[in-house]
C-alpha cells in the first residue's frame, strides 16, 4: 500500500515536472 502511495506521489511528481518545463 505505502509503495502504491510511493508510485503515485513519484508519477504527480514527474507529471508536474513535465508541466513546468
Amino acid at each position: 500500500m505505502i509503495a502504491l502511495g510511493s508510485s503515485c506521489y513519484f508519477l504527480q511528481i514527474l507529471f508536474l515536472y513535465f508541466f513546468l518545463i
